[in-house]
């Protein structure tokens, strides 16, 4: 069983709550950052029933995701989401993703969430980790060159 919160300096690191979506829509409804998702910007409600939809997956399971919740400690705000999955079980397989709000891009944030994630994987899950980026996302590429971040 996972153990939440998971905390860094600047994040804490939750499942999402229903009254979540608000923030979430904050940054789902903006085309720059649902390009990344392939889909289109996301309404108040339809963010709200995603918020509902992540407060209700709390484990992880072969062929499923998790998406946890980012918030900005001092603030108290969510900010962005990081996601787990596993792909599969018998090689172990899984993949790594995040979103976050542009308003907080270029602070090492998602970098700090990414590092979180790796060391709740290793802890529970001994995944071995993938990030695919899609040809619009190169601007996340450098991230995963660097040797020191995995």
């Amino acid at each position: 069983m996972m153990r939440y919160p998971l905390e860094t300096e600047r994040l804490i690191i939750r499942p999402f709550r229903p009254s979540d979506g608000a923030d979430l829509y904050a940054y789902h409804s903006r085309p720059e950052v649902v390009q990344y998702l392939y889909a289109e910007p996301r309404s108040f409600d339809k963010a709200e029933a995603i918020a509902v939809d992540r407060s209700q997956r709390l484990t992880l399971d072969e062929a499923d995701s998790i998406t946890l919740a980012c918030l900005l400690r001092n603030e108290n705000k969510l900010i962005g989401d990081v996601t787990l999955m596993w792909v599969r079980r018998e090689h172990l397989q899984g993949e790594l993703g995040f979103v976050f709000n542009p308003d907080y891009q270029g602070r090492g944030l998602a970098t700090e969430a990414a590092l979180a994630i790796l060391r709740l994987d290793f802890e529970m899950y001994q995944m071995h980790l993938r990030s695919s980026i899609p040809p619009l996302g190169r601007s996340s590429t450098p991230y995963f060159r660097r040797p020191s971040r995995m």
